[in-house]
């Protein structure tokens, strides 16, 4: 072993530059089955908005489909993921419609 090791660079990580107007940042959201508050929800809207790859797992999808009523054609998953026991078919509807990439995990044991 080397033991005049040092790392060629150094990087400091500040996750929360990513809600910064133009942070230059890519960066993906996964949203899962999971209800926030207004305030949270605001933040949540920005980062999808914001990402280069929106993925929906299962009751995600139908959190993304109500919370942005008359906007969603502003919000359309790349991917929706589950076993869509928390989606209803009406949003899963939609977003075939959107040709939203679906996946099921459905286990048929």
């Amino acid at each position: 072993m080397n033991s005049n090791y040092e790392p060629s660079t150094s990087k400091e990580w500040q996750p929360l530059k990513i809600l910064s107007e133009n942070s230059g940042n890519k960066n993906a959201v996964i949203l899962l089955n999971q209800p926030f508050d207004e305030q949270v929800e605001e933040k949540v809207k920005k980062l999808w908005k914001s990402a280069v790859l929106r993925v929906a797992v299962d009751g995600g999808a139908k959190y993304i489909y109500n919370v942005t009523g008359n906007n969603r054609e502003d919000y359309i998953p790349h991917i929706v993921t589950g076993d869509f026991d928390s989606i209803n078919l009406p949003v899963l509807e939609f977003y075939k419609k959107k040709a939203c990439r679906g996946q099921s995990n459905h286990s048929h044991t």
